[in-house]
């Protein structure tokens, strides 16, 4: 009898692992190429608070780290069949979180080429730069895995854009993706990948930064899903902050949630640091995110397959955004960048009393 149970219990483990082991083999983007993959492979513009690219005039996507698939709308499908580039469909188990955070298993998959069109950046009298395309096709990123969106979005989620170096460039509010770093940038901090069983069988990884928030660290979910919010904490940690907080809403796919806001909560990214806004909040996402895009008045890229955030150094304009440059205390310990926080803020306080 023991031996029986012996046996059954070694089978249905054996069983489970080889599952487990063909869910994980599971992949997308692999047939992914680029007609001109050197130098930036597309800039395009990012626009909304939704933050979404505009490759080709009419065809816009949702950018969202926090969606372990990309998703086409038939309407796109549509506007790229109109182009010339025609959608296949096959039949492929494809299970990951999609723009609205729901977790799902999809059995059709579309795989699709992209054109991506150039546009001009044009400064305004208010120095104001608008984005307009010039009708020129000047790239093609071709098999693009897709499943259907739900929504009325198409979204480029992390198993697309892990593929890339992915740059922000902030002044003229748009996005480059490149196969390789341009020069110019320093690493400020290392990118981490879930480790949990439960991310392996998605399609798309799922990428965390280590951050010291208000004397803290914690590790936070990089959501460029996240709208109105730049670093998100659950509300029980709003004991960290020693300002009055703001009342606040904030709107996600996930619907609107109050909130509070510390607008000079103290951050350190690695050897770095700054004065940040933070906002306090409860819903069924995940507790501690980042959304970079919004965070930082720098040209940054996020380097995910290379486990790296860098920022490019700030140009005279943005030198004096925050209270601390996260340029100007590198190369350091974290050790001396906590003592010199300390310092900064006993001399604040010094001076309000005074």
């Amino acid at each position: 009898m023991r031996r029986k149970l012996l046996l059954t219990s070694t089978i249905t483990v054996a069983v489970i692992a080889i599952l487990f082991g063909l869910i994980c083999s599971l992949s997308s983007q692999t047939s992914l190429a680029i007609d001109h993959p050197d130098g930036p492979i597309c800039t395009v513009p990012v626009s909304g608070p939704q933050l979404t690219v505009e490759v080709v005039p009419g065809l816009k996507f949702k950018l969202d780290t926090g969606s372990d698939v990309s998703t086409i709308t038939t309407a796109d499908l549509a506007i790229l069949d109109s182009l010339g580039y025609k959608a296949s469909e096959s039949f492929y188990i494809s299970p990951g979180r999609d723009g609205r955070g729901d977790t799902r298993v999809e059995t059709k998959r579309y795989t699709v080429s992209i054109p991506v069109g150039e546009y001009s950046f044009v400064a305004d009298s208010l120095g104001t730069l608008t984005a307009s395309p010039t009708g020129r096709i000047i790239n093609v990123i071709r098999n693009i895995d897709f499943v259907p969106s739900h929504t009325e979005i198409s979204v480029l989620g992390i198993d697309f854009l892990e593929q890339f170096k992915m740059e922000f460039n902030y002044t003229d509010k748009s996005l480059s993706l490149y196969r390789q770093i341009p020069e110019g940038y320093q690493k400020i901090t290392d990118i981490e990948t879930s480790s949990s069983p439960i991310d392996k069988i998605m399609l798309g990884n799922r990428y965390y930064l280590t951050i010291k928030t208000e004397r803290k660290r914690d590790r936070y979910f990089i959501d460029t899903g996240i709208r109105n919010a730049r670093i998100k904490l659950p509300a029980r940690e709003s004991y960290r902050s020693h300002r009055d907080l703001s009342d606040t809403v904030i709107i996600s796919a996930r619907g609107q949630f109050p909130g509070k806001i510390d607008k000079n909560a103290w951050l350190i990214f690695g050897d770095r640091a700054g004065s940040y806004q933070v906002c306090y909040y409860d819903n069924d996402e995940e507790e501690y995110a980042i959304n970079p895009l919004n965070l930082f008045d720098q040209d940054l890229i996020l380097d995910f397959k290379g486990n790296a955030l860098l920022l490019r150094p700030y140009s005279n304009q943005g030198h004096n955004r925050h209270s601390v440059s996260l340029s100007s205390i590198k190369g350091v310990s974290p050790q001396l960048v906590d003592g010199l926080i300390e310092e900064m803020k006993a001399d604040l306080l010094e001076t309000g009393n005074k």
